[in-house]
């Protein structure tokens, strides 16, 4: 798999809606244009939170749960379409609603909306974050180098061929002995002087 493929399966509708525009898409910050509300909102106590309610469902949870149920009778806010069309009253009721509480409030209140969110998380948060460590998305690989060093884990994860990380990796030049006097046949001498001149 090249390390493109993952990262272009996340470009949403960029693909076909330039297939049939021809639009490239421009940036368009934390927003998305197509789902509203779907940003990141500022916290209390200094942290960033994504909320997202891409349906009617979500977002009467989402309303009712930041104290905002009366949004849901306007006509501005009472349908997808017409959350498309004015975003910042919803954005400006989100926030003034996340900038009241902590983060942890903010999920605790969310996972009992069942409303979709999750912390904008430090790497510090991800090696505390117990969902990263069930999934052994962090590991620790041995080295006699340096010790033992955290490193993201493999994925995919399958139940017949996991994966494992079993090292960090050799040194580099470690392998030139063999490569130069093994598989292309120069002596000690020749490698040696690849070396004193900076070629390997």
């Amino acid at each position: 798999m090249a390390i493109y493929e993952p990262v272009l399966r996340a470009s949403e509708n960029s693909i076909p809606a330039y297939d049939r525009t021809g639009v490239i898409r421009e940036r368009t910050g934390n927003r998305n244009a197509n789902i509203v509300p779907s940003s990141s909102f500022p916290t209390a106590d200094d942290q960033w939170i994504i909320i997202g309610a891409n349906t009617e469902r979500l977002w009467q949870r989402l309303a009712t749960a930041i104290g905002r149920a009366d949004m849901l009778d306007d006509e501005r806010y009472a349908t997808v379409a017409a959350r498309i069309a004015n975003p910042d009253g919803v954005y400006a009721a989100i926030e003034t609603w996340t900038r009241t509480k902590t983060a942890a409030e903010i999920m605790t209140t969310m996972d009992q909306a069942q409303v979709p969110a999750e912390c904008i998380n430090s790497v510090a948060d991800l090696f505390a974050h117990p969902h990263i460590q069930a999934r052994e998305n962090i590991v620790r690989v041995p080295d006699e180098r340096v010790g033992a060093l955290a490193m993201p884990g493999v994925i995919p994860k399958f139940s017949a061929t996991p994966g494992r990380i079993e090292h960090l990796g050799p040194d580099l030049g470690s392998h030139n002995d063999s490569i130069y006097g093994e598989l292309l046949g120069l002596d000690a001498s020749e490698i040696a002087g690849l070396k004193e001149r900076g070629v390997i």
